[in-house]
C-alpha cells in the first residue's frame, strides 16, 4: 500500500524517495531469501535429487 501511495501521489517529482526506495529495497530483499531458501531446500523435498 505505500508503494501504491507513494506512486499515486508522485512521491519521485516531489522529492520523497524515501516513500519509495526502502519499501522497494525490502521487497526486493523480501524476494530473494524466497528464492533462495527455496533453491536451498529443493535438493530436500525433491526426491529426485537426492545422492544414493
Amino acid at each position: 500500500m505505500l508503494l501504491y501511495y507513494a506512486d499515486e501521489f508522485g512521491a519521485l517529482t516531489s522529492g520523497y524517495w524515501w516513500w519509495v526506495i526502502p519499501p522497494g529495497l525490502l521487497v526486493a530483499f523480501v524476494a530473494v531469501v524466497f528464492i533462495l531458501t527455496a533453491m536451498a531446500s529443493e535438493p530436500v523435498v525433491n526426491p529426485r535429487l537426492r545422492y544414493g
